[in-house]
C-alpha cells in the first residue's frame, strides 16, 4: 500500500490485438534503425505470443535480442525463438 500512494498517476491498458502489437513492434524496429532485424514469421509469433500485453512483447524481444547478441546473429529467426523459449529445458537424449 505505501508504494501506490505514492504512484500520482496510473495508465490503465487494455489488452492490445496482435495486429497492433505488429504495427507497434514494426514501429519500434524502424525507429531502431533495422526494420529488417525480425524475419516476418517471428514477428507474427511474438505479437501471438505477447496475449494483447505489451509488456511482455517488449521481454519477449529483450530476450531474442540479447540471445542474438550473444551468439551475433544479423537477424533474429523463430529457430531461435525455439531455443531461448523451450518448454523443456533439458535437451532430448540421445539413444
Amino acid at each position: 500500500m505505501p508504494i501506490a500512494s505514492r504512484i500520482r498517476s496510473r495508465l490503465r491498458a487494455e489488452p492490445m490485438a496482435a495486429p497492433q502489437l505488429l504495427q507497434c513492434l514494426n514501429h519500434l524496429l524502424k525507429m531502431a534503425g533495422n526494420p529488417k532485424l525480425l524475419n516476418p514469421p517471428l514477428l507474427q509469433t511474438l505479437c501471438e505470443h505477447a496475449a494483447g500485453n505489451l509488456r511482455l512483447l517488449m521481454n519477449l524481444g529483450n530476450e531474442l535480442l540479447a540471445a542474438a547478441l550473444h551468439q551475433e546473429r544479423d537477424q533474429i529467426d523463430e529457430k531461435l525463438f525455439f531455443e531461448v523459449f523451450a518448454l523443456d529445458p533439458k535437451p532430448a537424449r540421445k539413444a
